[in-house]
């Protein structure tokens, strides 16, 4: 089987987490998996490598996707690819979107424009997609609400990790299967901590607080 894992990146700690904690039930639950990960400089090509991911052949030009392009290549030129690490779209079997907060109002029509996009072309090849918990909304946006109601259309599943999230998508569901919509909260404390040693005087019971990048860039 391969997946692709959408949204995550190593920057951002919380999705790096996120991707952590996706792999470790991935390998619990499959004997194997091939792993699909896309390029950008928030996924560099070392730290997917370490990860023994499969590059996935997507790019953006003149504020276009045109990942798609890859489609329309024979099956032999694919195989080609397959040795230089490149896999395409079209050869995917199920998507895992754990974007964390990217569809709502608040970062607009774009993502949620490509995302339907892609979800489209995969629901053409009888890929699965799912959206993994995350937060939802608001879509008062009555573009924003549109594109969402028909992500919801095509989507696999999609989970909301809270209930104000959920709520939101429920409100604007018309489509024939509002069981696709659940609530499931945040997977990461899922994640089974490795034990380290740290030059820290520390106390037997204690949190960690991982500060978002944000926080120094506005201080």
């Amino acid at each position: 089987m391969i997946i692709e894992v959408k949204g995550v990146e190593f920057s951002n700690k919380g999705a790096e987490l996120m991707l952590l904690s996706i792999l470790q039930m991935l390998d619990l639950e499959f004997a194997e998996y091939d792993l699909v990960l896309s390029p950008g400089h928030l996924l560099p090509y070392q730290k997917r490598a370490e990860l023994g991911a499969w590059q996935k052949l997507s790019f953006q030009l003149w504020g276009l996707d045109w990942t798609w392009l890859g489609n329309l290549a024979p099956a032999g030129l694919r195989r080609l690819l397959r040795h230089f690490g490149i896999v395409v779209e079209k050869d995917i079997d199920v998507v895992l979107d754990a974007s964390g907060f990217v569809y709502s109002d608040d970062w607009g029509s774009h993502c949620l424009q490509q995302t339907l996009s892609q979800l489209k072309r995969m629901k053409k090849y009888n890929a699965r997609y799912v959206f993994l918990p995350q937060a939802f909304g608001p879509f008062h946006n009555p573009k924003n609400r549109r594109l969402m109601q028909q992500l919801i259309e095509h989507a696999g599943l999609l989970l909301a990790r809270d209930e104000q999230s959920f709520c939101s998508l429920k409100e604007i569901d018309i489509s024939d299967t509002p069981e696709k919509i659940k609530y499931s909260p945040d997977f990461t404390p899922l994640l089974e901590p490795k034990a380290i040693s740290a030059s820290l005087d520390l106390p037997d019971n204690y949190v960690c607080i991982i500060p978002n990048n944000r926080l120094f860039e506005r201080a």
